[in-house]
């Protein structure tokens, strides 16, 4: 998990213009709609282009950062920005009074000035992502959290990518997607997955690998309503709440597919089935690497100790403003697609280094008991937090309560 984004910060705002703003950008856009900070701030579709704008400036989000001529900050400044905390790469270039005057990429932890010459010893300190945040703050005149929940900004589409849609039929097909920024119900308001889902589930799969789950809410719901239109009109609160179980059980699963993170599993025993599953619950910045082993139901095929699965998980936040999640939720992919194919891709999407990854936390905890498990501890931002349990939200302790 982790920021993934890339745009642009101009201290200028192009409310009142946004033909201006295109020919600023040398970009043919078209409007598409209205949306949320939420949605847009986030990874998104090649071609689509969203936009909000402040007091003191504009700020666009794409899909991947756009060549600006520096002599276009004749009059304003312009940062270009691009975060990608999936590959710890880092990429900013300000442009101000005609000139480019910082150009820095950081590709884990290995800082390079763009423009000649050595990096700052205040540079090399400093995180670039914070110095990202800085530096739009200053032009856009707000941080990533001090956008309020309801700013709206405007999506655009470029014409190209609009022209080589067809024009004449306005049916769907089963291959068109509508342009997705992959937000699952427990993300923080700045964070994608870094590996996001997309995936459509299979509602009659997941009903099957999740039998007893899914008959316990069923039940529940037709034993109310025999209640309420037998016995007394009241119980129609008890419905109405088992109805809402059933309807919220549903939305996170297909929700979790859709746009939750997909990460490496390993199994480690069958009957029961455990699988050891490895992810960063890092928010913004830092390195909080976890093992979490799971109980669940696999199909016969992925029934093998020692096969490598992919799983995909839901977060949940903390209440302490710490830099990471406090629970992690991760069942496997198989669960939802029975498409051996896919399952087969998805799988091939990892690096061999993610495989090894958890082989070597395995052996650093050296247990099969279901739980969550903080590992490299003294190499990685745990070191900072050694009072801080995971997996039990209502448990984690907060910052005051360090030294009890």
């Amino acid at each position: 998990m982790g920021f993934n984004f890339t745009g642009l910060a101009i201290s200028k705002n192009f409310d009142k213009s946004p033909e201006q703003l295109f020919e600023f950008l040398d970009l043919s856009l078209e409007y598409e709609g209205e949306i949320d900070f939420q949605s847009g701030s986030g990874y998104k579709d090649e071609g689509y282009f969203d936009v909000f704008f402040s007091d003191t400036g504009t700020l666009i989000y794409g899909h991947e950062p756009l060549q600006i001529s520096e002599h276009k900050s004749k009059d304003c400044s312009i940062l270009t920005f691009m975060v990608s905390e999936t590959a710890m790469t880092f990429y900013f270039a300000l442009d101000e009074n005609g000139e480019r005057v910082k150009e820095i990429v950081d590709n884990e932890g290995d800082k390079q000035n763009l423009l000649g010459g050595e990096v700052s010893e205040e540079e090399k300190e400093e995180n670039v992502l914070k110095i990202i945040v800085k530096e739009k703050e200053k032009i856009f005149g707000h941080n990533f959290y001090s956008m309020h929940e309801g700013a709206k900004g405007f999506r655009y589409k470029t014409k190209a990518h609009i022209e080589a849609e067809p024009i004449q039929n306005n049916t769907k097909t089963s291959t068109e997607e509508e342009p997705f920024s992959y937000k699952a119900p427990f993300y923080d308001s700045g964070t994608v997955a870094s590996n996001p889902g997309k995936m459509k589930m299979n509602y009659l799969q997941y009903g099957k690998m999740n039998f007893f789950k899914v008959l316990e809410r069923l039940v529940f719901l037709i034993v109310a309503y025999l209640f309420m239109t037998k016995i007394h009109w009241l119980f129609f609160i008890v419905f109405l709440i088992a109805l809402v179980m059933n309807v919220w059980f549903w939305y996170k699963a297909q929700m979790k597919f859709k746009a939750g993170d997909v990460n490496p599993g390993k199994v480690l025993s069958v009957n029961p089935d455990r699988v050891a599953v490895y992810t960063n619950m890092l928010k913004f910045g830092g390195d909080y690497p976890i093992i979490r082993i799971i109980e669940t139901k696999l199909p016969k095929f992925e029934k093998e100790i020692g096969a490598f699965i992919p799983t995909v998980a839901l977060y949940n936040d903390n209440p302490h403003d710490y830099p990471f999640w406090a629970e992690f939720h991760p069942e496997p992919v198989s669960h939802g697609v029975s498409n051996r194919s896919e399952l087969k891709g998805r799988l091939e999407s990892f690096a061999e280094e993610d495989f090894r990854i958890i082989d070597t936390y395995m052996k650093e905890i050296n247990t099969y008991e279901v739980g969550t498990y903080k590992v490299n501890i003294e190499n990685s931002s745990w070191k900072d937090y050694p009072h801080v349990e995971l997996g039990n939200l209502s448990s984690m302790k907060g910052p005051d309560e360090a030294d009890q």
